[in-house]
C-alpha cells in the first residue's frame, strides 16, 4: 500500500537480499513474541505521507512498547489512549512557542496527511516486559526533564518509576567540584544539582551508583571533594549500590587536542582511586567496579587485586570511550570475563543491577 512516490524512490530496496532477510527475521520474532506495531501498521508513516507531500520529518527513537500505543507514526497513539509524556511535551512546546492549543487526543494521522513524515528510527519493537530492569537517565537528563516539564524532582522521578524505571546510572557526575566543572563540562548541571537528583531518586525508592571521571584537569583535592560529598549522601540515603571510577581517555577529546588537559591519570593513580575508594566507602558501599572498557583486561586484573570486586558486565559496540581514543570496549563476552579473573583464583558470578546473584 505504498504511495507511488515512495515506490519510485525506494521500491527497489524491497527486492534486495538484506530486506528479505530483515522481513524473515521480523516474521520469526512475531511468532516468538508480541511485536509492535501490528504488521499492517509498520509502514503507516509512508502510507499517510507520500514522498511528494513531505514538508517536515519527525524522527522518534522507536515505537511505544505498550500494546494499543504503537501504530507506525512516531509520538502518535491510537484514539482513546492516554497521552504519553513525549507527546504532552510536544503539545506544550507548540503551545508555548506558537500559541497552538494542545489537542485532547494523541492520534496524529491528520498531521501525517498534512505532510509531516513521522518516522521511528527503529520500526518494530518487542512489547514491554515487567521483568526487564530499566537502568537509565543520567542526573542531567532527569534534571532537564523535570525542569522542562515544570515538576519537582521527586514528582518527575516518581513518574519515571511508575513507567518502569528501576535504577539510575551515576553518569554526568564527572568531578563534583564546580571549579573543575566550569572547565570540564560547563554545559552540564552543577555538583549540587547532581547530588539533589540522586537524593530525590533515593527518596522515591530508586537506587543509583556513583561515577567519577578523573585525570583530566583536576587535582587530588578535587578527587577528595568528590569522594567526601558522595559519602555524605550515602550516609544520608543509603541509595548508592556501587562506585565506578572512570579514568579520563584523552586521545581524541577536544579539551586535550586544545592542550587544556592531562593525558589521563597514571596507572598508579587509577589503582589508588579504586583502593582508596574501598577504604573510604567501607561499611557504606560494598561494591567497587573497575571499568574494563577504560582499563583493559590486564589493567582490570591488577585493579581487582587492589580493592575492586566488580567488572561491570558484558558489552557490545561501546562507542563513547572508543570515540575518545580508547582501544578497549568493542566487545566483552562471558568467556573473556571468566578468563580475565581465572588467574586470580576469584570466582565469577553473574549479578543483577542491584547485586543479587543470578
Amino acid at each position: 500500500n505504498f504511495p507511488k512516490s515512495w515506490l519510485d524512490a525506494i521500491g527497489g530496496e524491497f527486492a534486495k537480499p538484506y530486506f528479505a532477510e530483515l522481513r524473515g527475521f521480523v516474521s520469526q520474532e512475531r511468532k516468538a513474541a508480541t511485536i509492535l506495531p501490528a504488521a499492517a501498521d509498520v509502514f503507516n508513516a509512508f502510507r499517510f505521507t507520500p514522498l511528494d507531500r513531505v514538508k517536515v520529518v519527525l524522527l522518534g527513537q522507536d515505537p511505544y512498547p505498550t500494546p494499543g500505543h504503537a501504530h507506525g507514526l512516531c509520538f502518535s497513539v491510537l484514539p482513546g489512549v492516554r497521552l504519553p509524556g513525549s507527546l504532552r511535551n510536544i503539545y506544550k512546546e507548540l503551545n508555548d512557542d506558537l500559541g497552538i492549543p494542545p489537542a485532547h487526543h494523541g492520534y496524529l494521522e491528520a498531521w501525517a496527511k498534512q505532510g509531516i513524515l513521522m518516522l521511528n528510527a527503529v520500526m518494530t519493537v518487542r512489547a514491554g516486559s515487567p521483568t526487564i530492569h530499566i537502568h537509565a537517565f543520567s542526573a542531567l537528563e532527569v534534571f532537564e526533564g523535570a525542569r522542562r516539564s515544570q515538576q519537582d524532582l521527586a514528582t518527575y522521578l516518581t513518574r519515571l518509576k511508575d513507567a518502569g524505571l528501576k535504577t539510575l546510572p551515576g553518569t554526568a557526575a564527572e568531578i563534583l567540584d564546580d571549579d573543575v566543572r566550569a572547565i570540564l563540562c560547563p554545559d552540564k548541571i552543577n555538583s549540587q544539582q547532581w547530588l539533589d537528583v540522586h537524593r530525590a531518586a533515593h527518596g522515591v525508592g530508586l537506587r543509583s551508583n556513583i561515577t567519577i571521571m578523573f585525570g583530566a584537569v583536576e587535582g587530588a583535592d578535587s578527587w577528595a571533594t568528590h569522594l567526601l560529598r558522595t559519602r555524605e549522601l550515602q550516609r544520608e540515603t543509603g541509595g548508592f549500590t556501587e562506585f565506578v571510577p572512570l579514568p579520563f581517555v584523552h586521545m581524541a577529546t577536544p579539551i586535550f587536542l586544545k592542550g587544556r588537559s592531562r593525558r589521563g591519570p597514571t596507572f598508579r593513580e587509577a589503582v589508588l582511586m579504586h583502593a582508596v575508594a574501598r577504604l573510604h566507602y567501607a561499611t557504606l558501599i560494598d561494591n567497587i567496579q573497575v571499568s574494563w572498557v577504560k582499563m583493559g583486561v590486564q589493567g582490570s586484573r591488577r585493579i581487582l587485586q587492589a580493592g575492586a570486586n566488580d567488572l561491570g558486565g558484558t558489552l557490545m559496540d561501546e562507542n563513547i570511550s572508543r570515540a575518545a581514543g580508547a582501544t578497549h570496549g568493542q566487545e566483552m563476552d562471558v568467556e573473556t570475563l571468566r578468563d580475565l579473573v581465572a588467574p586470580l583464583g576469584r570466582p565469577l558470578h553473574q549479578r543483577s543491577t542491584l547485586y543479587q546473584t543470578l
